[in-house]
């Protein structure tokens, strides 16, 4: 999997992304696991997608699921998908 630190190509209200770096400066340096109860649009966790051991993210939202398992189980195929 390809190890990328981006945005969210999802936009909602309370987007944690303009915080992401300040709250990142608070993580410890060597955690295997991250657990978002409100994942949003992964603004803050898909920042350590392939960085590290586990991500469990909640969200209520079908289509954010569906976005998160799309970067975590399919990435490859999204990024060829997207470059055509």
């Amino acid at each position: 999997m390809a190890h990328y630190n981006s945005t969210s190509a999802l936009r909602r209200m309370g987007n944690k992304n303009k915080l992401a770096e300040k709250i990142i400066k608070y993580f410890p340096d060597d955690f295997e696991c991250l657990i978002s109860l409100f994942y949003g649009t992964g603004s803050l966790e898909n920042r350590f997608l392939g960085k590290i051991k586990y991500i469990i993210a909640n969200d209520y939202d079908d289509l954010v699921y569906s976005y998160y398992i799309a970067l975590t189980q399919h990435f490859d195929e999204l990024y060829e998908a997207n470059r055509s």
